[in-house]
């Protein structure tokens, strides 16, 4: 009696053993082959929560540093949209205003090509004059343009000036005189209209000055004859030659 129901009891004990052996085969088999449990949106939030303030951080400068970029990339986009409009209405422009450019081009050029006439011209004018007052005045014209550069007249109006009135040559060399220089510093003050009127007037002044200078030469003597009349008729010269003067003296005194 005894024995069987140790025996019965083994058996009882064998088949619990193999029954949960069983059961946790087929909890291990549930458990491969039941997918995962999503996580809620309270894990996700809790997940960013628990990140450390330096990932944080980082995080915060990821996102800004995409958005400067997509910022950037969209004024490119609209720089070149411009850029492309911009090309788009100028080949779209009327070839009415490429005419008028090249007209305007051509009128410039032509204003230029004047001026650069006009400027050789006055160049070659004033060393024409140059070159007559060194011929007929040589050292005197030198000492008058010495004279008027220490004065400071000589700008570009008082020489278009003098290039436009009569005798020119003489006009600068009487103005450059040491009594005459106060004058032209006057007149180099003055508007250029004026400024050539007063050096048209000046013109015939100096050219008489220059010719009065000359004519004073004394004429060669003549030859004192033997005879008492041979001096009659004798003009005193000017004094201002002394020795035609005083030989006029002498030779009156004896008479």
């Amino acid at each position: 009696m005894d024995n069987a129901t140790g025996a019965t009891t083994q058996e009882i004990d064998a088949q619990n053993n193999a029954a949960q052996q069983l059961e946790g085969q087929n909890q291990s088999n549930d458990s491969q082959n039941t997918p995962p449990a999503e996580p809620d949106g309270k894990t996700g939030e809790n997940s960013y929560n628990d990140l450390p303030e330096w990932a944080k951080r980082r995080m915060g400068e990821l996102a800004a540093e995409k958005n400067a970029a997509r910022e950037r990339l969209a004024a490119l986009e609209a720089a070149q949209s411009q850029v492309q409009q911009q090309q788009v209405q100028q080949s779209q422009a009327p070839a009415q205003n490429q005419g008028n450019v090249e007209e305007l081009a051509m009128v410039y050029a032509q204003q230029i090509a004047e001026q650069r006439v006009q400027q050789q011209t006055f160049i070659n004018a004033m060393n024409d004059i140059e070159q007559k007052a060194k011929a007929e005045f040589g050292q005197e014209y030198d000492r008058s343009i010495s004279n008027l550069n220490l004065a400071g007249v000589g700008g570009n109006d008082f020489l278009q000036a003098i290039a436009s009135v009569p005798n020119p040559e003489a006009v600068i060399t009487f103005l450059g005189k040491s009594e005459n220089v106060g004058d032209a510093i006057r007149i180099a003050n003055l508007s250029p209209l004026q400024m050539g009127i007063e050096l048209t007037k000046l013109s015939s002044k100096a050219v008489k000055s220059f010719s009065k200078q000359v004519s004073r030469t004394p004429p060669p003597m003549s030859e004192v004859g033997g005879g008492s009349s041979g001096t009659g008729g004798t003009v005193e010269p000017d004094p201002s030659d002394h020795q035609a003067w005083i030989a006029w003296r002498n030779k009156n005194k004896r008479r």
